[in-house]
This record gives structure tokens, sequence and C-alpha cells, in this order.
């Protein structure tokens, strides 16, 4: 699983966990204050009121919470540090992967890209299987997903085959017989 989707799991959780903890929902954002004081007597680190606001949405943050606000929150909810609380919510997320907990929603999103797959292939104006194959296209999302990018783009003029492209790399990498990806989620 990259990185990125990871951490955004534990973000989640340390937040769900957090409001699990001080019985508030929903929270407000007066309670961050009290939050605030909350911290530093439990855990002596002291966590901003704006911090706070920022990890429950009440202010808008433009950037990634510091290692300490991590290592803070992760404490006040009993874990020892970030890399603890983040490591056991791997070993959680990698359970139910390997559970049934996806079987439904992976069916239903496979049924729904199957669904779109065909349709796609059939308003093509040759035959799909004439369509140009870009080696390009394979390599670069080959190395997308195995990093931790979040997102990659193919652009180009209108007509210029952009939709099959993209067709025919969903098809090679999560919905042919030979899929390199064929249990990820499309």
């Amino acid at each position: 699983m990259p990185r990125y989707v990871l951490e955004l799991a534990a973000l989640t959780s340390l937040i769900a966990r957090i409001a699990e903890k001080i019985h508030s929902k929903p929270l407000k954002a007066n309670d961050c204050k009290k939050l605030s004081v909350d911290i530093l007597l439990q855990t002596g680190f002291a966590v901003s009121e704006t911090t706070w606001k920022r990890l429950f949405g009440f202010a808008v943050s433009n950037y990634q919470f510091s290692g300490f606000t991590k290592n803070a929150l992760s404490n006040f909810i009993g874990f020892p540090d970030w890399t603890a609380f983040l490591t056991s919510v791997s070993d959680s997320t990698c359970q139910y992967n390997r559970g049934t907990y996806w079987n439904e929603p992976r069916k239903k999103a496979r049924n729904i890209s199957n669904y779109t797959y065909t349709s796609l292939k059939n308003l093509s104006g040759i035959p799909f299987e004439y369509t140009i194959h870009r080696n390009f296209a394979e390599n670069h999302i080959r190395y997308s997903l195995q990093s931790d990018h979040l997102t990659t783009s193919f652009i180009a003029p209108t007509g210029y085959g952009k939709t099959t492209l993209l067709n025919r790399l969903v098809e090679k990498f999560w919905l042919s017989d030979t899929a390199e990806f064929k249990n990820d989620i499309v």
C-alpha cells in the first residue's frame, strides 16, 4: 500500500480515536481550546488550539501535520509515538485487505469498471484491438502505482486517444486475466 494512503488512513483513524476518547460527537470549534489544555496536562506536549481546529476541519490546512504534532496526538490516545500508531493502523489495514472486508466494495467496483470499460471499448471508431498500443503510458502507470504519487495525468488535445489509452491501461493492469493489479480497486 502506498505510504500516502496509509498516512491518510492513519490520520482518519487518529481523528476518530481522539473523538472517541473525548466523548464529544459532534465536536465543536470551541472544544479545541479545552483539548489544547487536556493534551498538555496528559502528555506534556503543547498542541495549539489552531492545530486542533485544523485537525478537525474547523480551520483551513494547506500543509501536513508535523512529526511533533502526530507524535503528540498519538501519545494522547495511548501510543508512544506516531510510528507505533502508524504500525497499528498498517497491521489492521493489512488484516482487512486479507479478510472479507473489501470483498463487497471490490465486487461492486469491478462490475462498474467492467461496464465502463465495455461501453468505452464499443464507442471506439475503429475496432478496439486495432487501437494504438503505447508503451510509455504502461511504463508511466506502472511507475506511478509503485510510487507514492497521488496522481498521474495524460494530457493531449481532443481526439488524440486519451480515453482509448486509459481504457487499454485499465484492461491491462486491472481487468485482464493476467492483470498485475487484479485485486486492486479501480
